[in-house]
């Protein structure tokens, strides 16, 4: 159990980072942000694709 909340926690954490890399250097290519960050280029475009789903809900408000 603690196994898990340690492993999605670890998933929380690398999201966060990704998502602020993407806020504060928005020309910087997904491949090199995971090859930093040290993950598939997946996640990267993951965490793009709902960051760019919450300012669509942010500004619609």
């Amino acid at each position: 159990m603690l196994e898990g909340a340690k492993k999605e926690g670890y998933q929380k954490g690398v999201e966060y980072v990704i998502s602020k890399i993407l806020k504060n250097k928005p020309d910087m290519l997904l491949d090199d942000i995971a090859q930093m960050v040290e993950v598939d280029v997946s996640l990267v475009q993951k965490v793009k694709v709902e960051s760019k789903r919450r300012s669509v809900y942010y500004f619609e408000d």
